[in-house]
């Protein structure tokens, strides 16, 4: 006869106890890299998800933050070597969404429309989607790698209250390609801040920390997003991921906002603006001289290739009635333009506020080169540098200018 065993309901509850105890330690003795695993599993088990963020970018050589908010939507697409996921973003000012072959911009404002391969690599530059990079998508997608264990660095894991709510604080140094989705380079590492509600390991918070070493000092851009009003239960239909989905009304023009310049034998519209370091300049007091007007702005490759030709030009002919106007773009920051301008060396005279007369002479992108002859009217207007062209125009205008 078999002997029975009953288990009396004291040692029930003291065998109850035991279990619970040892899923507690189970849990707690999980090293902060295999919770962070166990995070990013849970994050690629939801099939699709939608959030609204709010981000901010801080700039150290500008001094300015700029801040974004929309609603972003990821759902899994395993067909898509890529990231292996379809998203739809919205915000303000744009619509964009990927659907595995290419990504689709909109913006409402100017009914123009634009479509490219997500990842375009040209000249050593890539596309940029701030979204994209500081998304759900992107820290699933580096937590389940199977790289993690050798690509992050000094891991720290505490717990922290955001609110109400109890969550887990982790940071950790990574490579800038290995936490961003599409990057071709990896020259910087980046210290990364990510808190996860410990009831659902969702993101709550995640930054990007980059250092940028420069030949006299080091930068940083700061990077942070907050997420909220999450949804598992929203599915976004098909065709809202078609070409389809384009009005009909707009423009599939990718440069035509950006290419619009005042035409060659308008004049100039004056404006006065306060100088670097010193009194506003005004451009009809410069009525008489040639004048070459650079808009720039902080951070701009083509801008910073454009100064030693500038300078060249200021240098040639300063002494011939030729006069430099750098025009500074999109940043409010007067002491952070002018460390930049004696950082990168430029010769001639610099404004700032240039922002107020963007409008006026359709600055949507830089640098922009304005030619104005000793009566005030445009000869030479050109996007982009073209270093033959602008010297050829300058040569050319000095040149006819002696002869009168």
């Amino acid at each position: 006869m078999k002997k029975k065993y009953y288990c009396s309901p004291k040692r029930s509850i003291l065998f109850v106890i035991g279990l619970l105890l040892v899923c507690g330690c189970t849990q707690e003795s999980r090293t902060p890299l295999e919770e962070l695993k166990m995070i990013g599993v849970t994050m690629k088990q939801h099939s699709h998800v939608e959030y609204s963020y709010r981000s901010k970018k801080y700039r150290s050589y500008t001094g300015d933050t700029v801040s974004r908010s929309g609603k972003v939507y990821f759902e899994a697409n395993p067909n898509d070597t890529l990231l292996g996921m379809n998203f739809y973003h919205k915000s303000k000012h744009y619509d964009n969404f990927y659907n595995g072959n290419y990504i689709i911009n909109m913006e409402p404002k100017d009914s123009i429309v634009f479509k490219k391969p997500l990842c375009d690599y040209e000249g050593g530059h890539m596309t940029v989607y701030p979204f994209l990079e500081l998304s759900y998508g992107a820290i699933q997608l580096f937590l389940t790698d199977k790289m993690l264990d050798s690509q992050i660095d000094s891991l720290v894991r505490r717990d922290v209250k955001v609110g109400n709510k109890l969550c887990t604080y982790f940071s950790f140094w990574a490579n800038q390609k290995f936490v961003s989705t599409h990057k071709k380079y990896d020259r910087y590492n980046m210290k990364i801040e990510l808190v996860v509600n410990k009831a659902d390991h969702l993101p709550v918070f995640y930054s990007q920390h980059l250092l940028i070493s420069r030949k006299m000092n080091t930068d940083f851009v700061d990077n942070k997003v907050f997420f909220s009003d999450y949804s598992f239960d929203v599915k976004y239909p098909e065709e809202m991921f078609s070409i389809e989905n384009v009005p009909d009304f707009y423009q599939w023009d990718k440069f035509k906002k950006y290419m619009k310049i005042l035409p060659v034998g308008k004049v100039a519209p004056d404006w006065t603006l306060p100088e670097i370091g010193g009194d506003s300049i005004s451009l009809s007091a410069l009525k008489g001289k040639v004048v070459l007007l650079d808009f720039w702005f902080i951070g701009c490759g083509g801008c910073i290739q454009s100064i030693p030709v500038v300078n060249r030009l200021y240098e040639n002919y300063k002494n011939k009635g030729f006069e430099v106007v750098g025009i500074n773009c999109f940043s409010n920051k007067k002491n952070k333009i002018q460390e930049y301008v004696t950082t990168m060396g430029m010769k001639y005279r610099n404004v700032w506020k240039g922002e107020s007369i963007c409008d006026e002479y359709i600055i949507k992108a830089a640098p922009v080169f304005y030619l104005i002859d000793r009566q005030g009217k445009i000869v030479f207007s050109f996007i982009g540098l073209d270093s033959k062209k602008l010297e050829e125009a300058v040569g050319e205008l000095m040149k006819d200018s002696a002869l009168n």
